[in-house]
């Protein structure tokens, strides 16, 4: 597949990616179970965020973190889930083009070590016949 077609095929596949990620919120705000898991991962996220940020200013230890409201919640939980697709989908595309790339470039290498090796064969068997060919 040429370079030009991959590229392509990644953009496409990014493309389509983009839609999923807009059900995924879309299906946070009315899935149950769903709803649970991205409340969850957004009050997990606001926690760390706020220690984050509260550790750099020397008060790590004194705050109390308050929960983020359900609705604010499910809209940083989905948009979280959202974005981790997205960039799971890029690096994806991104892992398969450099696996590629180095299969590539090992076929190459095995490639020219086959004929280094096949032109040193005829270079040994042209040799031999100069000397059987030479007078001396």
């Amino acid at each position: 597949m040429s370079t030009i077609a991959l590229k392509i095929t990644s953009l496409l596949v990014r493309t389509l990616a983009k839609p999923i990620a807009t059900s995924i919120k879309a299906r946070a705000k009315h899935h149950g179970p769903f709803r649970r898991v991205c409340i969850g991962v957004a009050q997990t996220l606001h926690s760390t965020d706020v220690h984050l940020r509260l550790g750099l200013l020397g008060d790590a230890g004194k705050a109390k973190v308050r929960p983020l409201n359900d609705a604010k919640a499910i809209e940083m939980g989905a948009n979280f889930l959202s974005e981790s697709f997205l960039f799971a989908i890029a690096a994806g595309a991104i892992i398969f083009e450099s696996v590629r790339s180095s299969r590539k470039s090992s076929a190459r290498q095995v490639s020219v070590e086959d004929d280094i090796s096949r032109l040193q064969a005829e270079v040994v068997e042209l040799k031999a016949a100069i000397a059987k060919l030479s007078p001396e």
